[in-house]
């Protein structure tokens, strides 16, 4: 049985990670993860509450394992946990132990981290408008993946190709 590949492509809001999803599903043929937070924050229909963010993870990582079965050869997945686990640092200033062992507990085999853009584009679940705000936040997930794994860096739009390129690298060593 082929090792499959899982991708977690993280970065700020507006940075454009679920471009890049769909990007590289469509050009590796392979199955991407959108991230579950926004259908579950528009389902509520309620502001959402601390306890929310557990299920949210709970929940992308079921999504995730049930996609994989999908993958030839890579899972692309839009967010992480980690993701949740900075949202609840910032909006919370903590962050409960169950959704700390989550983030402890998962892999991926790369991570892709978007640099934010000064375009930032608002919608009801968007609360970093600021660009210095977006820039922290990379900053932070930078530091976080610097432990988890190998990490690709997007420094701008530009140099999109380059992921594409890196990503067909993982395919001739990945047997």
């Amino acid at each position: 049985m082929r090792k499959i590949i899982k991708v977690a492509v993280i970065g700020p809001e507006c940075s454009g990670k679920t471009t890049l999803c769909k990007m590289l599903s469509d050009y590796f043929v392979d199955p991407w993860v959108p991230e579950y937070a926004r259908e579950y924050l528009l389902n509520i229909n309620r502001p959402y509450e601390e306890f929310d963010l557990l299920q949210i993870a709970l929940e992308q990582i079921r999504r995730e394992n049930i996609e994989i079965k999908n993958a030839t050869n890579f899972i692309f997945c839009d967010t992480d946990v980690m993701n949740i686990q900075v949202w609840s640092e910032i909006k919370y200033q903590r962050c409960a132990i169950d959704l700390l062992k989550l983030v402890a507990s998962t892999n991926y085999d790369l991570y892709i981290l978007i640099e934010p853009t000064p375009a930032w584009e608002p919608d009801q679940f968007r609360e970093t408008p600021n660009f210095e705000d977006r820039k922290k936040l990379y900053e932070t997930y930078l530091e976080m993946v610097s432990d988890k794994g190998q990490c690709v860096y997007i420094l701008n739009r530009e140099r999109i190709d380059s992921v594409f390129e890196y990503l067909k690298g993982f395919l001739v060593n990945k047997d």
